[in-house]
């Protein structure tokens, strides 16, 4: 169990690096398609991203290696994040269990879509932890180490998205 639950890591490592085990073409995993980093989140015993990783070469490779896109995109997922503690809050205080579910769906999707894939795991995780476990203590928790975690995630992530708006700006200016 151990073994094959390491071979997906090592697998995902090496295809979210755009590596094979030589170092060079994209990396599949043996005997299949390529293994999503979703699929080993899901995997047990999978590892967690290292704390508060952020990947913003990968986010910025999905938009098309377009960094104005990716810094308006930041921006506007930084923004909405400040607001989530307090729905997330408002919500299980109103017993909208179904409601919180879904913001944290949504956050963990947001999150990976900007390179922030520690805070999608944890909140992978919540979104797991609320469907099993769904009772007041759980919800307390919950709603401490989320706001946590997106404050975390807030300092670490500002600093980005003015250094790809100054680059964007950079880029506009040597233009002219």
């Amino acid at each position: 169990m151990w073994l094959k639950c390491l071979s997906v890591l090592i697998e995902v490592l090496l295809q979210q690096t755009r590596r094979n085990r030589n170092g060079d073409a994209p990396a599949v995993a043996q005997g299949g398609p390529p293994v999503k980093l979703t699929q080993a989140l899901t995997q047990p015993l999978a590892q967690m991203p290292a704390v508060d990783a952020i990947d913003v070469d990968e986010a910025i490779a999905r938009l098309g290696g377009d960094t104005t896109l990716y810094a308006a995109v930041l921006a506007s997922y930084l923004a909405e994040l400040k607001t989530m503690p307090d729905q997330l809050d408002a919500l299980l205080a109103s017993g909208d269990a179904i409601g919180a579910g879904r913001l944290l769906h949504t956050v963990k999707g947001l999150s990976a879509t900007v390179g922030a894939t520690y805070l999608a795991a944890v909140v992978a995780a919540a979104e797991q932890r609320l469907k099993t476990d769904n009772n007041q203590g759980t919800h307390d928790r919950l709603r401490a180490e989320f706001r946590d975690k997106v404050m975390r995630a807030l300092r670490i992530l500002e600093p980005v998205v003015y250094t790809h708006v100054q680059k964007a700006a950079d880029s506009v200016k040597s233009m002219v």
